[in-house]
C-alpha cells in the first residue's frame, strides 16, 4: 500500500474515499482494527458531493442501506457517475458488477493499479518472464494457481492433474517470481469431441492467470504462442469450456474470435470455439476488423478499408516490436511489448485513417524497411496527457513522460493488432521501384493504386 502512495503522489493522482465506507465501521466489532482503517482514511480526501444510491440509480447496485452490498454499490455508483476516474477494489463482486455496467475498465486491483503506475512512472520495472513449452508433469501441484480450480472442479480436479501429466500434455507456461506460475494453458488434440466440430481441433483444456498477475497482459502473451500453434499446424478449430460465473473471461476470449458454440459440457461450463477455416463468402461479406478478431490475428482484408505506411524511429520500433530484436530468456521491460493488441502514438497530423484500415509500419533509419503489418482497432486525437495514458492503457510501451513531451502538441493515438511481422523486410529501393514510395517516409502516408496493389500481391 506505501508503494502506491508514493507512486500516486509521484504521478499527483489525487486519491478519495467515498464518505460512506464509515457505515462499514459502523458494523465493525473489532475497535483496534476500526483505528487502524479510521488512521487510513485519513491519508485519503473525502470526496465531496459523492452520489448516493437513488431510485434512479442502475438495479445491480440497489440494496438495504448501510448494508456491505450498500457500500459496494455507492462506490461503484462513484464511478457509473464520473465523479472518479478509478476504483480500486479487490472484491472481485464489485469486479463483476462492474463489468456488467460497461466500467469494467476502470475498477482496478491493487495489484493491476499498482501496475500501472510503476508501467507509466517508472523508468525501468523489472521484466516479466518469458512463456516457456513444456510438459505437463513439471508443474508443481502446491502451486497457489491451482486453488481456485481445485474448488472449483473438487473432488477430482486432482486426478485429473495426475492424469494429464500422465498423458505428457503439451504447455504453455509463464513464471512471476520465484518458481511461483503467473499463466498457464494446457492443450490437447482432438481427432474427436462432444460438440460436432470437424476437422482437426486443438482443446484448451485449461487457460488460467492468477489473480495476482491479472490484467498484465500475461493472457494475451499466453494467447500468441497457441495461436502460433494453431496456424503452424493447420487447426480447423480450438475451443475453451469456461464456467458461467466467469463472464469477464468469456467476454476476453471473445475479443479474440472465441463464440458460444450453444453447447455445455456435463459440469454446466459454456464451450467457446474459434474458428480457422473460412469460406470466400464468409470473407466478402465481413468487415476487415471483425474478419480479424474472428479468423485472425494473422489475418487481414485489403477491401472495404485503406492502407497507410507508417514511419517509426529504431528505438520506438525496438520497444513496439521487440519480438524482432534478438531477446534473451525475458521479455522487455513491459508485457504490452510482446501483446497482440498495441498501441502507437504520434503527432502526425492525418485524419483520414479508421477502425479496420491496415497499417504497416516502415523502420526508418538503419534498416529503412517495412517490417509488420497491424490493423486499426480505434483512433483517438487528444493534448492531454492523462487522457491518453487512460485511453491506451496496458497498451503502451511508452512512460507517462514520454506521453508528456507528445502532448506538447495534438496527440494520435492508435490503437491496433499486430497481424505479420516479414520475415524478409520490404527494403525502401522495393517499396520505391513498385510505385509504394516516392521518396524516404517523414510521416503517415495512405498507399494507394499500383503501390497497394504491388504490395497486396507481395505479401
Amino acid at each position: 500500500m506505501s508503494e502506491m502512495f508514493r507512486l500516486a503522489s509521484k504521478a499527483k493522482w489525487n486519491l478519495f474515499y467515498h464518505p460512506c465506507i464509515k457505515a462499514d465501521f459502523e458494523r465493525d466489532k473489532d475497535t483496534e482494527r476500526v483505528k487502524l482503517r479510521t488512521e487510513l482514511l485519513s491519508k485519503y480526501h473525502e470526496l465531496s458531493n459523492a452520489p448516493y444510491l437513488s431510485v434512479d440509480s442502475p438495479e445491480e447496485l440497489k440494496a438495504e442501506k448501510n448494508s456491505n452490498d450498500w457500500v459496494d454499490g455507492n462506490l461503484l455508483l462513484a464511478v457509473v457517475k464520473n465523479a472518479v476516474d478509478i476504483l480500486v477494489t479487490d472484491d472481485l463482486e464489485i469486479h463483476k458488477k462492474a463489468v456488467k455496467l460497461n466500467v469494467g475498465n476502470r475498477v482496478k486491483t491493487s495489484v493491476e493499479i499498482l501496475q500501472e503506475l510503476k508501467d507509466f512512472y517508472e523508468v525501468i520495472p523489472p521484466p516479466p518472464p518469458a512463456v516457456v513449452s513444456c510438459k505437463a508433469h513439471v508443474l508443481n501441484d502446491k502451486d497457489p494457481i491451482f486453488d481456485s480450480l481445485r474448488a472449483d472442479y473438487a473432488p477430482k480436479f486432482d486426478d485429473w492433474l495426475i492424469k494429464i501429466k500422465r498423458d505428457q500434455r503439451d504447455c504453455f507456461v509463464i513464471y512471476g517470481e520465484g518458481e511461483a506460475l503467473a499463466a498457464f494453458c494446457i492443450i490437447k488434440p482432438e481427432d474427436q469431441n462432444e460438440y460436432g466440430l470437424q476437422g482437426k481441433t486443438l482443446k484448451l483444456s485449461t487457460f488460467k492467470v492468477s489473480d495476482k498477475y491479472s490484467r498484465q497482459r500475461f493472457g494475451e502473451l499466453l494467447l500468441k504462442p497457441v495461436f502460433d500453434f494453431l496456424f503452424e499446424n493447420n487447426y480447423d478449430h480450438a475451443y475453451v469450456t469456461v464456467l458461467p460465473k466467469y463472464p469477464e473471461l468469456m467476454e476476453y476470449l471473445r475479443g479474440f474470435g472465441f463464440e458460444d458454440s450453444g453447447h455445455k459440457t456435463t459440469l454446466g461450463e459454456v464451450v467457446l470455439v474459434k474458428r480457422f477455416k473460412f469460406s470466400q463468402q464468409e470473407q466478402d461479406a465481413m468487415l476487415p476488423l471483425e474478419f480479424n478478431r474472428l479468423f485472425g490475428p494473422w489475418l487481414t482484408k485489403f477491401d472495404g478499408n485503406k492502407s497507410y505506411l507508417i514511419p517509426i524511429q529504431p528505438q520506438f520500433h525496438e520497444m513496439l516490436f521487440p519480438e524482432l530484436r534478438v531477446q534473451s530468456a525475458w521479455l522487455p521491460e513491459k508485457p504490452c511489448g510482446n501483446s497482440i493488441r498495441k498501441a502507437y502514438l504520434s503527432n502526425s497530423k492525418i485524419k483520414k485513417m479508421r477502425p479496420g484500415d491496415n497499417v504497416f509500419f516502415y523502420r526508418s533509419g538503419d534498416t529503412k524497411a517495412i517490417t509488420a503489418l497491424g490493423i486499426i482497432e480505434d483512433i483517438k486525437f487528444a493534448t492531454d496527457a492523462d487522457e491518453i495514458m487512460e485511453y491506451v492503457g496496458d497498451r503502451t510501451v511508452y512512460s507517462f513522460v514520454d506521453i508528456q513531451k507528445l502532448c506538447e502538441q495534438q496527440v494520435l493515438a492508435i490503437k491496433f493488432r499486430r497481424v505479420m511481422f516479414f520475415e524478409s523486410p520490404i527494403a525502401y529501393t522495393e517499396l520505391k521501384a513498385n510505385g509504394v514510395l516516392s521518396g524516404a517516409p517523414q510521416s503517415i502516408l495512405e498507399i494507394k493504386g499500383e503501390g497497394l496493389t504491388w504490395i497486396t500481391s507481395r505479401i
